[in-house]
């Protein structure tokens, strides 16, 4: 188990709750796509499968399937409902909610794969913006070999139509009552430049209108591509970035921060930050700026939240 990452201790992003794991730094990546999920299901099964691959089915270990307050082990009947569902072969209902987690009962732990999925349709006309995710969480050590973790992480990727995303160290967070904790993740992430809050369920409310975040991995789609003045453009720009890589994954694109994901901390200014900024310099005019969405509760509200997303347009740590 990873102790110490960037020699800073992990444990000083630890927060537990009566005992039980709250919060824990982990490696993350949460994908955003369109409505309706029929239509993306079979994209979201693959990307469920391949994770399976890469994690194994052992270490799941508990899951809450649809909108109710009931969890169950993960077991054979649960594997085949998640891939029923996702398959076609039995209804979801109006949303399809998979969380599953590897730690101990209704606790956090360290793998963790999420789906929420609604079929109506995308209308801003009656407000229908929200968009769908696909987030799935890993363990710190898998960054010892950063190469291998980025080619794995773009793999999982590569099957969706993504309107965008992002992947790197992330915050794990409990999906049971997190609110109290939102005062905590803003001061760290704050600080620790390089690490997102987990965020992925109120940032699907703005990932139709602009990208949700820069981190060591950046994927944007043709959603919002226009903005940047298409694929292309946004290649040249990274060729001559220094630091930072570009790979087409679909009918998008990825960009890499960086050899490995930093944490960034502002307190010990460091050339780490560079490719992030680089990153930031390419396709920050993406970002959606906009005080009344919020990433967190109130303890992260929305002028928190437009801060923090223009970190790594700062001149200066």
């Amino acid at each position: 188990m990873t102790t110490t990452y960037d020699g800073v201790d992990v444990d000083r992003f630890a927060h537990d709750s009566f005992g039980k794991p709250a919060i824990r730094l982990e490696i993350g990546m949460e994908l955003f796509f369109g409505r309706p999920m029929a239509a993306y299901r079979e994209q979201v099964l693959e990307i469920w499968n391949r994770f399976l691959a890469w994690r194994g089915t052992e270490v799941m270990s508990w899951a809450r399937l649809g909108g109710g307050n009931k969890s169950r082990k993960m077991n054979t009947a649960a594997y085949r409902t998640i891939e029923s569902w996702l398959g076609g072969k039995r209804p979801y209902g109006p949303i399809c909610f998979i969380t599953v987690e590897s730690g101990e009962w209704e606790q956090l732990g360290e793998e963790s794969f999420r789906v929420e999925g609604d079929d109506e349709e995308l209308s801003e006309e009656e407000g229908e913006t929200t968009l769908n995710f696909v987030q799935v969480f890993v363990p710190l050590s898998t960054a010892d070999d950063p190469d291998a973790l980025a080619a794995k992480l773009i793999e999982l990727a590569a099957p969706l139509e993504f309107v965008c995303g992002s992947a790197g160290l992330m915050l794990h967070m409990t999906p049971f009552h997190n609110e109290q904790w939102w005062k905590a993740v803003r001061g760290l992430v704050t600080r620790f430049e390089g690490v997102e809050p987990d965020g992925a369920e109120r940032s699907q409310w703005r990932a139709h209108f602009g990208l949700t975040g820069i981190n060591w991995l950046t994927f944007v789609g043709p959603h919002h591509l226009g903005k940047l003045g298409g694929i292309e453009a946004v290649e040249a720009k990274a060729t001559v970035a220094p630091g930072v890589t570009a790979q087409r994954v679909g009918q998008g694109i990825v960009l890499r921060a960086g050899p490995r994901p930093r944490l960034c901390d502002r307190n010990k200014p460091s050339p780490a930050v560079e490719p992030y900024r680089a990153v930031h310099r390419i396709v920050g005019s993406a970002l959606f700026l906009d005080e009344d969405y919020s990433i967190g509760w109130e303890d992260f509200d929305g002028e928190a939240t437009v801060e923090w997303l223009q970190r790594f347009g700062r001149s200066t740590p």
